[in-house]
């Protein structure tokens, strides 16, 4: 089995700061997930057009068996045999909660955590006016393994003074080496090794990289990222609505904030604009699309972080 642990950046300084915040963002990205598993129930892979399949079954998570969603963490698990077909799918989900969750940051903003997602309003205050949910990056960092030695199982829970069987729990030493790998490195990026890189075709295999640790590799899910929102037969269409303005435009605008206050945070989002060029780089290459435009605007707002797409 394939299991995928996910955690959710900075939400333990969040929680610090800001409650409110915290209980919005875990909200937002279980709705996330809520929708893509109904919209696979009411609109299934197979009731696409032709032209529309591939781009259906790699937004879907029809490979998901098991997820557990603990405070900020997420724990997948799949099937060995759908190994593409996951790494397509968790790629596209996670870049969904980035783009999604990245629109209210690509405006100018004074605080972090006084910007509000205009999209969803949570009621009205006194005068009538819209209350709206407050806005956070969702950006995941994941480790990604695969082995036999791991368990996914229904146990007792208690919610409100009632037991009930409906809680899930996993255990197992391939649990441990996918949780062990979340924490290569900074920034929101798909950590993986050999047990899961052994089971992929060629196709998907050339969208994982070596890093600088021996036997780690990443997976470029920012290069999945230019068709998880929209594809478009232009493909410099999908460059330019899902990683340009969807990731980089907010991306810059956070470096430029987190930079300003001399805060740690601004590696986490250097090193997402880093994998989020050598993804775009790559399905530029792919697809003989020029990206000129992109590294000519970041060449211009910060020349010294040029290095981070060698």
């Amino acid at each position: 089995m394939i299991v995928a642990f996910l955690d959710l950046l900075g939400f333990s300084q969040l929680v610090k700061h800001d409650i409110e915040t915290a209980d919005d963002v875990l909200l937002e990205f279980n709705q996330i997930i809520k929708t893509k598993y109904i919209d696979n129930l009411t609109n299934p892979v197979d009731s696409y057009p032709e032209s529309m399949t591939d781009f259906a079954k790699s937004t879907s998570i029809t490979t998901f068996q098991h997820m557990i969603s603990v405070s900020d963490s997420l724990v997948i698990g799949a099937s060995e045999k759908n190994a593409d077909d996951f790494i397509k799918q968790l790629s596209k989900l996670v870049a969904a909660f980035a783009i999604r969750s990245l629109e209210p940051f690509r405006a100018h903003f004074d605080d972090v955590y006084n910007v509000k997602n205009e999209k969803h309003a949570k009621g009205r205050n006194i005068q009538g006016g819209l209350i709206y949910y407050n806005a956070f990056p969702i950006l995941f960092r994941g480790g990604i393994c695969a082995g036999n030695n791991v368990s996914f199982m229904t146990q007792f829970h208690i919610f409100d003074g009632k037991m009930t069987t409906s809680a899930t729990n996993v255990v197992g030493q391939t649990y441990i080496n996918a949780y062990r790998l979340e924490g290569t490195d900074k920034g929101p990026r798909l950590f993986c090794d050999e047990s899961l890189s052994n089971l992929v075709s060629g196709s998907v295999k050339s969208k994982i990289v070596q890093t600088s640790r021996k036997g780690v590799s990443e997976i470029l899910w920012t290069y999945y990222a230019c068709e998880a929102e929209s594809c478009s037969s232009e493909k410099n269409c999908n460059v330019s609505k899902n990683v340009f303005d969807g990731l980089i435009v907010p991306t810059l605008n956070l470096i430029r904030y987190y930079k300003s206050k001399g805060s740690e945070e601004v590696k986490h989002y250097i090193e997402l604009l880093g994998t989020v060029i050598k993804g775009v780089e790559l399905y530029a290459s792919d697809n003989s699309i020029d990206i000129t435009y992109i590294m000519n605007r970041i060449q211009s707002e910060f020349p010294d972080y040029l290095f981070i797409s060698c």
